[in-house]
């Protein structure tokens, strides 16, 4: 339901957008900081009544977001780091054929978005295609065609064998 004017939204959008962007981006990346403006001004028509002051509501609004943003984001590069040092055992089951930790976590971080999360949700998540097909809401030739891709690319780039069990 929105109750702030459509055009003078479009006016702010116009006016303000840009620089708001850039104040985003002292605590988030370029494209976290040009969604939380798009979200900021999803929340500015939703308001019941428009704001006194639009532009010092913007920024205020647009601070809050970022800092909270930042911080959560913060919170989960820890965790996830604290998680990724406690697995390094996940590749050491067999010290002849283990890969090490480091290698395969920098391997992963280079390959494509769709690409590596279905190797994630096959391998570490234990998840058949179909399941995988589920949760993606990506056709099933897609998906294997992807993570086969990926362990193409991480066969190549390790220089090493990586199996290529499917199902």
């Amino acid at each position: 339901m929105v109750h702030v004017d459509a055009a003078a939204l479009g006016q702010w959008f116009g006016a303000y957008a840009a620089r708001l962007e850039l104040y985003a981006r002292q605590w988030l990346a370029p494209m976290e900081a040009a969604d939380a403006v798009q979200e900021v001004f999803l929340r500015l028509a939703a308001q019941k009544s428009q704001p006194q002051d639009v532009a010092a509501w913007l920024f205020a609004a647009l601070r809050n977001r970022a800092i909270s943003q930042a911080r959560s984001t913060a919170r989960r590069r820890n965790r996830e780091q604290r998680v990724a040092g406690q697995k390094d055992e996940w590749f050491a089951e067999d010290p002849a054929t283990a890969i090490d930790a480091a290698t395969a976590r920098r391997l992963l971080s280079e390959l494509p978005a769709e690409q590596r999360e279905v190797v994630l949700l096959k391998i570490w998540g234990g998840l058949s295609f179909r399941q995988i097909v589920e949760i993606v809401d990506r056709p099933l030739t897609s998906i294997r065609r992807e993570y086969l891709a990926a362990l193409d690319v991480m066969r190549e780039r390790m220089g090493e064998s990586c199996p290529k069990k499917m199902d």
